[in-house]
């Protein structure tokens, strides 16, 4: 086991260019990183959290994913308050969620928790739209928020790469309305679930090893090394104007190839052309 100090944590924090007043999105797979002295397995999750808010200070947001995937797969009515965030996102997005003072947004499949200064703000815009206008990934974006990526890589975890996509316009995912009733700590919700998601069909997978690659070249993301692996940092709005500068020349870039359309289906014209350009 390799340990990293709370000294060590907050330096390469810093260094990363989180500083006093921002709002950070937090991706963690804590075990990752090794383990941080001090601390047990019980406290870990506490202590990173003490951490990221000295990082950020009183004026500081904090946010992290808080799907809750049971939604589409059950399906399961989803409570902003009472539905467990789903096991894939780690324990330490539980751990934020389930904080008293955490404001959880209303859309199931691709709701954030957030703790601090804007986090009313961020989480309950009066939309339970996945990553349209006025959503919390919109909000998040015009707040000036900044991802942080803690033990994990940006091809593992970056979603808001759906919300490039949804603003751009990609031919490959498309609007889909839930009807499955939503409640905010038992009170029912008289929101549309709306989420953009890709179409099931077509042999369609993310894969965003490019996308990392031109962040990196455009020194636009921040990475530094911390215990056993490192830890990432990207301004969401650099993010996105450079995300849509390579949609514009490639609408697949986000994928791993683009999508097999067959033609006459949805959303293929009744005949497929394909480009003759190198």
């Amino acid at each position: 086991m390799k340990y990293y100090s709370a000294e060590e944590f907050l330096d390469s924090i810093r260094s990363s260019g989180i500083t006093q007043g921002d709002t950070v999105l937090v991706h963690a797979s804590l075990f990752s990183l090794g383990m941080l002295k001090d601390a047990s397995l019980e406290t870990l999750c506490a202590q990173i959290y003490g951490l990221l808010r000295q990082a950020v200070g009183k004026e500081g947001t904090l946010l992290v994913p808080a799907y809750f995937y049971e939604y589409a797969r059950t399906p399961e009515p989803f409570d902003a308050v009472l539905s467990p965030v789903s096991k894939e996102l780690g324990v330490f997005a539980q751990y934020v969620a389930a904080l008293p003072d955490a404001v959880r947004s209303y859309n199931p499949l691709t709701c954030l928790a957030a703790v601090g200064q804007h986090a009313e703000y961020i989480c309950r815009g009066g939309t339970a739209t996945g990553y349209g206008v006025d959503s919390p990934w919109d909000r998040l974006t015009r707040s000036g928020g900044k991802c942080l990526m803690l033990g994990v890589a940006l091809p593992q975890c970056f979603t808001y790469c759906h919300y490039i996509e949804q603003m751009f316009g990609v031919p490959h995912m498309y609007a889909k309305r839930y009807t499955v009733p939503i409640y905010d700590n038992g009170m029912p919700v008289s929101l549309p679930v709306i989420t953009y998601v890709r179409y099931l069909d077509y042999d369609i997978h993310v894969g965003l090893h490019r996308f990392e690659a031109v962040l990196k070249e455009n020194g636009l993301l921040m990475s530094n090394p911390l215990g056993l692996n490192a830890l990432h940092v990207v301004e969401l709005k650099n993010a996105f104007e450079k995300g849509i500068e390579c949609l514009k020349q490639d609408m697949s870039f986000f994928l791993l190839h683009p999508p097999r359309f067959r033609a006459g289906e949805i959303p293929a014209d009744e005949k497929i052309y394909h480009s003759h350009t190198a």
